[in-house]
């Protein structure tokens, strides 16, 4: 094994020292620069991307039958006068494990997320790369946010949503 290692944060320097044995002198934590603006933006306020209220909806990797997930919030938002002035921001996962296509068109309160990619085909371009700016905005704006399994489940704890 090698003599000294780099590790993301505390969490994984504890793992090299219990797991692997290795002694703290010969582990450096660099950090993700991600999540480092993430903690430092939580209680700032963010200029939204959006000029209405949203409810955020993201996509896991896996296909997980977002599209009915989709249909449901967009009835709830429709029949429901405590979100008539809400619109759901879909983003879909941009390394997603499938390739079907996003026909949104007939959900009147969805739009998909203008920083990814779809092309006239409704799929998603794989080659998105988000200025790590707007994520912190995206989550803290959002009302609420809704996924499966994903690490942005994660960064929008760290923005303390529902």
């Amino acid at each position: 094994k090698p003599e000294f290692i780099s590790v993301w944060g505390n969490q994984s320097k504890n793992h090299a020292k219990i797991c692997n044995k290795y002694n703290s002198k010969n582990i450096q934590v660099l950090g993700t620069p991600k999540y480092e603006n993430f903690f430092k933006n939580r209680n700032k306020k963010l200029k939204s991307y959006f000029k209405f209220k949203y409810i955020l909806v993201l996509e896991s990797w896996i296909y997980d039958g977002i599209i009915e997930t989709l249909s449901e919030l967009d009835e709830i938002v429709k029949r429901n006068d405590k979100f008539k002035n809400y619109k759901i921001v879909f983003r879909p996962h941009p390394h997603r494990s499938h390739s079907r296509k996003y026909d949104i068109s007939s959900l009147k309160n969805v739009i998909i997320d203008p920083d990814v990619n779809i092309d006239k085909n409704l799929k998603v371009d794989g080659r998105v790369r988000t200025d790590l700016s707007y994520y912190p905005s995206l989550i803290k704006n959002a009302e609420l946010v809704v996924c499966g399994p994903t690490t942005m489940i994660l960064e929008a704890c760290m923005f303390y949503k529902k």
